[in-house]
């Protein structure tokens, strides 16, 4: 497959990520939602693309209005078992990852970065669950909670890409990333290397770190 675009869907904008031959070529940290199929039509080969959409499923998600606009969205692209989704029409390729598998495979891949940075998340929880509960005086049980995929957030998502691509951190407070990567085109990166990891293909990291 010549052409992976990852696409990290938001209630009215998306992270894009565009990789061609394995190396990372494009990035938008906010496409508009109208935009998205309007910028995949200019590909010159539909039939060599392959588009990578993180799937909502919930495990441990509050249902918010953003969250019903972004299941709308993902809808309108991918369809349901009885409509035809918009990709489908154009004859797009797609396929649908839910963000846990991500987020499991960063834990895993990467657990000897992760696994501190989470036990740091845990107990920072704790801290402020105790404190709520001497507030409200009511007794706090603390809990031995292991290190799990759950805890995986956005910072340890980027962390894991910069390993994965040998991407470089900011020199310098205020410095971009290579290729103006941040929060949801991090999290568009890792769906595309997932997917790659899964099929065993090899990325092309070549120049990513500069």
């Amino acid at each position: 497959m010549k052409k992976i675009i990852g696409i990290d869907p938001g209630s009215e904008k998306s992270g894009v990520v565009v990789l061609e031959n394995g190396a990372i070529k494009e990035t938008y940290e906010a496409m508009p939602n109208e935009s998205v199929v309007e910028f995949l039509l200019l590909s010159d080969n539909l039939s060599d693309m392959k588009v990578i959409i993180e799937d909502v499923r919930a495990y441990n998600m509050r249902i918010s209005g953003d969250i019903i606009e972004t299941v709308k969205f993902i809808g309108w692209l991918t369809g349901t078992k009885t409509v035809k989704g918009k990709l489908s029409e154009l004859g797009i390729k797609y396929e649908l990852i839910p963000r846990y598998q991500v987020k499991e495979w960063i834990f895993l891949q990467f657990r000897t970065m992760a696994e501190p940075e989470i036990i740091k998340i845990i107990a920072r929880n704790q801290a402020r669950n105790e404190k709520k509960a001497i507030e409200a005086g009511e007794e706090y049980k603390k809990r031995n909670l292991a290190p799990t995929f759950i805890y995986v957030e956005d910072r340890i998502v980027a962390n894991a890409m910069r390993k994965w691509w040998d991407i470089k951190k900011p020199s310098r407070p205020g410095q971009k990333s290579p290729y103006g990567l941040k929060t949801h085109s991090w999290q568009s990166l890792a769906l595309c290397s997932y997917w790659m990891a899964t099929m065993g293909l090899k990325i092309n990291n070549l120049g990513s770190g500069q």
